[in-house]
């Protein structure tokens, strides 16, 4: 899984805070 914590393509839009985290715990859970 691949993601980009800051989108820069249409603008800067940056993820809520615990986001990545949670991306972790989903692949943590389901490897």
């Amino acid at each position: 899984f691949m993601v980009e914590p800051i989108q820069g393509e249409a603008g800067v839009v940056v993820p809520d805070p615990g986001y990545l985290m949670g991306v972790r715990e989903l692949c943590t859970q389901h490897q």
